[in-house]
């Protein structure tokens, strides 16, 4: 992976910062954000990607890459893909920490034409930055489980 970032991607703080705003306004329980999706719903992408919108303004190309990214995340994770990288939070009893090697790497790697990142070429990212940049962090180790 180049270690020169282009304008698709986020540098993983920030990507952090994207995912934690649009998890927590999808998780909102009263429908506090007037936009609707086309049933008139106010399910929790619609106001993910509302947080999404409002934080970026008129940048419309940086929320779609991020609302593109954060969808794509969430489809990994919907489907068990990151188990080993995913556990119960310690600060709240309902929610779940995400390790931050998965938000680099979904921060910065590209999405595939179908506009989800390929599965084993992400977990295998994960796995290498984990191992790489994140070695203090060894009890999230899939190895070890």
């Amino acid at each position: 992976m180049s270690a020169v970032a282009d304008e698709s991607t986020f540098a993983p703080h920030e990507f952090g910062l994207l995912v934690e705003t649009a998890i927590h306004a999808g998780q909102r329980r009263e429908p506090s954000i007037a936009k609707t999706d086309s049933a008139g719903v106010h399910g929790p992408y619609v106001k993910a990607a509302v947080a999404l919108r409002d934080h970026f303004g008129n940048d419309k190309r940086r929320f779609e890459n991020a609302m593109s990214r954060f969808v794509a995340l969430m489809h990994l994770f919907t489907h068990n893909r990151l188990e080993h990288w995913v556990r119960a939070s310690a600060k709240n009893a309902t929610a779940q920490d995400i390790h931050p090697a998965v938000i680099h790497a979904a921060a910065q790697m590209k999405l595939n034409k179908s506009g989800k990142f390929p599965e084993r070429k992400f977990l295998s990212l994960v796995a290498e930055l984990a191992s790489e940049q994140y070695q203090g962090l060894a009890d999230w180790d899939p190895s070890t489980e």
